[in-house]
């Protein structure tokens, strides 16, 4: 797949918006209409914000061809609060000092499913905690299913080996590890893999939990919901990676304009996140990590559900090519037959 880029070995952090000032600045392009607004994401601590956006046509091949994409704080009265307790409800330890759109530091505690892969002594590798002893991650993460090489950090917030298990940290060894039987490493069609631990993630800690599934398969979500990734990669194509936990909000792309992007190459099984004005995306390191979007339950707050896992794209960040991800709904079945199979 020519110019695939597997996010194997993080967040772009420059935001940029493909927004002219002209509503129409000549004859051949024009601005159309603003979409209605997105719901409210759940940051109710800083009243949250919504998205709405508007495309631009050209009929010559240059101009302001794309999606303007426009970000307001919302009123605390619109924003529905985060669930406390249970899957895919936040740990956070210190308030963050800003909540902006196209990533930044996180603060300790705030996506406490993220999991730290290390291969022997390097860190290689993002995942999701998603039960006490099971880690989601990407196929195109490991070359084969030996565990022993393994190990996973929980509860991390600075890019370092080291656990500190007075911090509410953990580090469990790797028991098994179960990758999709029908995973194509040519095309990272089914980019998904199961780690299995060997012992249970003490359920005491102030900055470790799971991020919900939707064994359901009943939950939508789509370019209105509000989703994050977050991850330890590289800041910049071909730069360094992160010594701090980066979050940033994305949008999911529709997935025909997904497809527009990258043709033939996106499967059934792929989604694509991010901006196609680009500026915001996963990059090499974030590969395994999350993609996760809030859903609304029956008690009128809001969780954490893991819709996609990190898996490929061309470059980072690159105007027109989202970042593209492991579409979990697909897996829900397969997730949980693996881990019935062990308990």
């Amino acid at each position: 797949m020519s110019g695939l880029k597997s996010k194997l070995l993080f967040l772009l952090l420059i935001f940029k918006s493909s927004a002219i000032e002209d509503d129409h600045f000549n004859d051949k392009c024009f601005w159309g209409e603003w979409s209605s607004w997105s719901e409210c994401n759940t940051n109710c601590t800083n009243a949250g914000v919504r998205k709405r956006t508007r495309m631009c046509s050209c009929s010559s091949a240059t101009g302001c061809d794309g999606k303007d994409t426009q970000v307001e704080a919302c009123s605390k009265l619109t924003c529905n609060p985060e669930g406390t307790e249970g899957c895919g409800t936040s740990k956070e330890q210190e308030p963050p000092s800003s909540r902006i759109v196209g990533g930044e530091d996180a603060a300790v505690g705030r996506w406490p499913w993220q999991a730290m892969l290390y291969n022997k002594k390097f860190f290689t590798c993002g995942g999701t905690l998603i039960g006490r002893k099971y880690v989601i991650s990407a196929a195109h993460c490991f070359r084969s299913e030996n565990p022993k090489p393994w190990r996973v950090n929980l509860g991390k917030n600075r890019l370092r080996k080291r656990v500190f298990k007075g911090n509410g940290e953990h580090g469990a060894e790797v028991s098994k590890i179960i990758i999709h039987p029908d995973y194509n490493s040519l095309t990272n069609d089914n980019d998904i893999a199961l780690m299995v631990l060997e012992e249970d993630v003490p359920t005491d800690s102030d900055v470790i939990n799971t991020a919900c599934l939707d064994y359901s398969g009943n939950r939508i979500f789509d370019p209105t919901s509000s989703c994050v990734i977050t991850g330890w990669g590289k800041t910049e194509f071909g730069g360094n990676v992160a010594e701090i936990l980066q979050e940033a909000e994305v949008p999911i792309v529709d997935q025909k304009d997904c497809i527009d992007s990258y043709g033939s190459d996106i499967t059934d099984n792929m989604i694509c996140a991010g901006y196609l004005a680009g500026g915001v995306d996963t990059c090499q390191g974030d590969s395994g990590g999350p993609l996760v979007c809030t859903s609304l339950k029956e008690d009128n707050k809001e969780y954490w559900y893991l819709v996609g896992i990190t898996s490929w794209g061309y470059g980072c960040a690159t105007p027109n090519f989202p970042g593209v991800y492991t579409k979990v709904s697909n897996y829900i079945n397969w997730i949980k037959e693996n881990i019935d199979e062990n308990p």
